[in-house]
C-alpha cells in the first residue's frame, strides 16, 4: 500500500512540476490572451447586461494575471536556487546533499528536514553547555 502511495505522489509531484512550466511558460500566456480576444470579439458579449461585462473583463484580467504571476514565480525561485546551490556549493562545511534540493519528492525532503531539525538541536545543546562553561569560569 505504501509504494502505491509513493508511485502516486512521485506522478502527482512531476504532474505539479511540469504544470508549474506550462502555466509559466510565455506560449500558455499567449494563447490565454488569444482566447479572451476572441472571447471580446464575440457579439454576443456585448449583448450582456453591463454588469456581465464588467464581471468578465474582470474575469479576463484575473485568468491574464495568473500566468504573469506564475512567470514571475518561476523566475524567482529559479533565481533563489541558483543562490542556494552557489552558497552551499562554496561553502566547504555544506553537505553536497543539499545543491539542487528542489527535485527531490517530498517525501526525501521531510527525512532531510529530521536530520537538521536534530543537527539544529544538537547545536543548540552544544550552543547551552559552551555558555554554562562561560559562565563557570567568569
Amino acid at each position: 500500500m505504501k509504494s502505491i502511495f509513493n508511485s502516486i505522489e512521485l506522478w502527482f509531484e512531476k504532474l505539479v512540476e511540469y504544470a508549474v512550466k506550462v502555466y509559466g511558460h510565455p506560449v500558455t500566456f499567449i494563447l490565454a490572451l488569444i482566447t479572451i480576444i476572441l472571447f471580446l470579439a464575440d457579439k454576443t458579449f456585448y449583448r450582456q447586461d453591463f454588469h456581465d461585462i464588467i464581471r468578465d473583463l474582470m474575469l479576463a484580467v484575473t485568468f491574464l494575471s495568473f500566468f504573469i504571476i506564475q512567470k514571475a514565480v518561476n523566475k524567482y525561485t529559479m533565481a533563489v536556487h541558483i543562490k542556494m546551490n552557489e552558497l552551499v556549493a562554496s561553502h566547504a562545511d555544506a553537505s553536497n546533499e543539499m545543491v539542487s534540493i528542489e527535485h527531490k519528492s517530498e517525501a526525501e525532503l521531510t527525512e532531510i528536514a529530521e536530520k537538521h531539525k536534530h543537527i539544529a538541536e544538537d547545536a543548540e545543546d552544544a550552543s547551552k553547555d559552551a555558555r554554562k562553561e562561560e559562565g563557570k569560569k567568569d
